[in-house]
Order: C-alpha cells, then sequence, then structure tokens
C-alpha cells in the first residue's frame, strides 16, 4: 500500500480568497447603507456570489476527489486553512 500523500496546490482558491477579501470592503459599505428590504437582498446576494467563487475555486483544486455540491458546503475558514501556504506564496 502506498502512503505516500501528494501535496495538492490551492493556486485557484488562493486566488479566489484573494479577490474575495479584495471585494470585502466594498460589500461592508453597502450593507452599511441598507435602507430597505431590496437593499438587504442585494447585499446577500453579494456575498453568495464572493463566497460561491471562492467554492468554484476550491472545486478547481480538489475537483478530483470532491463534487462540486461538497465544494458548495465549505465555509471560508476551511478553505483559508487549506490554502494558507499558497496565500503566504503570494
Amino acid at each position: 500500500m502506498d502512503h505516500n500523500i501528494k501535496r495538492r496546490s490551492f493556486n485557484n482558491t488562493a486566488a479566489a480568497l484573494i479577490e474575495y477579501d479584495a471585494g470585502k470592503a466594498a460589500r461592508d459599505s453597502a450593507w452599511n447603507k441598507v435602507e430597505k428590504n431590496q437593499d438587504v437582498e442585494a447585499c446577500e446576494a453579494a456575498e453568495k456570489e464572493a463566497l460561491r467563487k471562492v467554492q468554484e475555486a476550491f472545486h478547481k483544486d480538489t475537483h478530483d476527489i470532491n463534487s462540486l455540491d461538497h465544494c458548495y458546503l465549505a465555509d471560508l475558514a476551511f478553505m483559508r486553512r487549506m490554502t494558507l501556504p499558497d496565500l503566504v506564496a503570494c
């Protein structure tokens, strides 16, 4: 039995997290300007789309062992932990 574990690269996820973080101030600003239900819905949609981009990048990095549906269950904290070596290298 082969017990060698191949180091996996999370370059796509790391890049998506950098993009996610770069857009955080704009998303936070939009939340601070909420005045009506439509504003809340727009903010929620923006948050969901930003997270989805990271999850889809995570799927690109793990497609051989992970389904897209499972990647949609991954939260930011988990994906950050998985990509930490790649984020440090950026």
